[in-house]
């Protein structure tokens, strides 16, 4: 079996993903009859976002729709992202590219999620100027469009990767903690194009009055990752839905920390309604962690009937021969500031990746 994700019949694991999300107490009603455009919507994260809106009005949640302007570079792969969905007329594929600027179309955007960039070291590495300019001048144009349409709110979806290198007596990272990051090298597109869209976003709070917010996002898995997304996580994932050995190309003892994509997407909602203006908030699991060799071993003890098995190459390189330049036991995220407005993480790394992994089966109809 293929893990190339059908999207012809939403899954029923990402229905349940939903409805959690949506169980959250948030002011939901204050979508009624608004529009809510989301870049980047083919996306791991913008498309649950766009999907959490759409279920909205399956469940009569709201006195009146709300319509869904999803926004991407490419309008096949969004159309094939949001088959299940095609012909509504609360969903509204939109073609364009953030950093030349959205075209022109005459529909309100009373909500703005800006989530156009790449987040994988693949897709990174494809194109580095790309993921810099995504982050920088498409977020510029998209707080430009939120100001032209006086929006309500705007999100901009950055990353912990703006916090830098910590130094070593730092073991939990708060939102005015911050480290060195090197500005001469590729890993600077994403991290110093993060940093670049955050401060856009507090200049339009204090220059225009547009209340624009961010969300310090962590490793983020869930239904939808891709297979080609190069982290070791997502391999794993893919090898598992697939029934393939799980191969470890380094010696496993990098840990990290995990947030399930329901957790992470009912986060975002928390910024976007709750959030203040000019301000960003640490969005990531500070418990779920383990190292990438225990993740491994708990994926395959997930599955015993499939089998799967743990592959090594001949020379397995250390973390830091493999490149890691990060310390190996990663700090956590102090999430206080975003748990002040209700939010917590309630899905435990292995129901999650065990759900996430079943999403990989044929999808039956609803």
């Amino acid at each position: 079996m293929k893990a190339d994700c059908r999207y012809s019949v939403r899954h029923p694991i990402v229905t349940e993903d939903l409805d959690q999300i949506l169980s959250v107490p948030l002011p939901w009603e204050v979508f009624s009859g608004t529009s809510v455009l989301i870049s980047g919507a083919s996306g791991l994260l913008g498309s649950y976002c766009c999907e959490v809106l759409l279920r909205l009005n399956e469940i009569n949640r709201l006195a009146a729709p709300v319509k869904v302007i999803a926004v991407s570079r490419n309008l096949q792969s969004s159309a094939r992202r949001f088959s299940a969905y095609a012909g509504r007329p609360d969903l509204v594929l939109l073609q364009g590219d953030v950093c030349t600027g959205l075209p022109a179309w005459d529909e309100a955007a009373d909500y703005v999620l800006h989530g156009a960039s790449p987040a994988s070291p693949t897709a990174m590495a494809a194109d580095l100027l790309g993921t810099f300019e995504a982050n920088v001048s498409g977020t510029r144009n998209m707080l430009k469009l939120a100001q032209a349409k006086q929006a309500r709110k705007f999100l901009f979806l950055s990353s912990g990767a703006v916090y830098g290198n910590m130094p070593p007596e730092v073991h939990s990272i708060g939102e005015n903690d911050f480290g060195a990051l090197d500005p001469l090298t590729a890993r600077a597109a994403y991290d110093e194009g993060k940093r670049a869209g955050e401060t856009l976003c507090w200049l339009y709070a204090d220059k225009f009055g547009l209340s624009a917010s961010s969300a310090r996002i962590a490793h983020t898995y869930g239904p939808g990752l891709k297979a080609d997304d190069g982290r070791s996580f997502a391999d794993f994932i893919t090898a598992a839905a697939e029934g393939r050995p799980l191969v470890l190309n380094s010696d496993g003892s990098a840990i990290r920390y995990f947030c399930y994509l329901s957790d992470t997407t009912a986060g975002l909602f928390t910024i976007l309604l709750l959030g203040e203006s000019g301000q960003a908030y640490n969005l990531g699991s500070a418990t779920e962690c383990c190292s990438i060799r225990e993740l491994a071993q708990l994926i395959t003890d997930l599955f015993p009937e499939r089998g799967l098995r743990i592959t090594f190459p001949e020379q397995v390189p250390t973390t830091r021969q493999a490149g890691v330049t990060s310390r190996q036991i990663p700090i956590p995220f102090n999430t206080s500031k975003l748990k002040a407005l209700g939010w917590m993480d309630r899905i435990k790394l292995a129901p999650g990746l065990r759900r996430t992994i079943l999403s990989y089966e044929p999808r039956e109809t609803e």
